[in-house]
């Protein structure tokens, strides 16, 4: 490790073991925000991540970001410097069970499929699509992350990929069609399990690089 290597995490490490002696609630928020691995979420995601009140969740990010453990965006988005984030996942999986972390993807994941469902398709109808905008990049990320996440998870994934394949091919009142930006070029994730994506055309869904997603009218 360098040494300047060295000094950051010893930085984080001071940082982390200051905040778990002064407020347990707060580091485990901490601990949460590096497992879910995404790279910027609002305060709505975090409390369902946290499984608190919004009350509650507002209160522990003011905390985390009072700490220079996490920051918050000029569009209200909390976010973590990707080395800081590897560090939160590094201490998720030392300090936290099992139980919690898949707890926590639990409500997380449920959190996301009810926004898809609510900003996706109602009856058939295409609307309202400045949350998927906003949230497309959470939404691959935890079904690439998850792709092989055991029991209710696995169902949730699977929901979610679903609900993106209709999204992704349906198109509304107003002639468009949720589709992805700046590629329309096919992501291979099926090729990391086969037996069960092809079925939901996941290759058509997800685009092969990480731009962000608009809708576009249809051709």
């Amino acid at each position: 490790m360098r040494n300047e290597d060295f000094a950051v995490r010893s930085s984080f490490e001071l940082s982390y073991r200051a905040l778990l002696a002064d407020d347990e609630r707060a580091a485990m928020a901490f601990q949460l925000l590096g497992f879910a691995e995404l790279s910027t979420l609002t305060g709505a995601a975090a409390a369902a991540l946290f499984g608190c009140p919004a009350t509650a969740s507002d209160a522990i990010l003011e905390r985390l970001v009072d700490g220079h453990l996490l920051e918050e965006g000029r569009d209200g988005r909390f976010g973590m410097h990707d080395l800081l984030r590897l560090y939160a996942g590094e201490r998720a999986a030392a300090d936290l069970s099992a139980s919690q972390r898949h707890d926590a993807l639990l409500r997380l994941l449920s959190w996301y499929l009810a926004g898809l469902r609510a900003n996706g398709l109602t009856a058939g109808r295409f609307h309202d699509n400045t949350w998927l905008t906003q949230e497309c990049g959470n939404l691959l990320a935890l079904v690439r992350a998850h792709a092989h996440a055991p029991g209710s998870a696995a169902a949730l994934v699977l929901s979610i990929v679903d609900e993106l394949c209709r999204t992704s091919t349906s198109a509304g009142p107003g002639g468009t069609c949720w589709t992805w930006a700046p590629s329309r070029s096919r992501w291979p994730i099926a090729a990391a399990s086969p037996s069960r994506w092809p079925a939901r055309g996941l290759s058509s869904v997800y685009p092969s690089t990480h731009g962000a997603a608009r809708p576009v009218a249809l051709r």
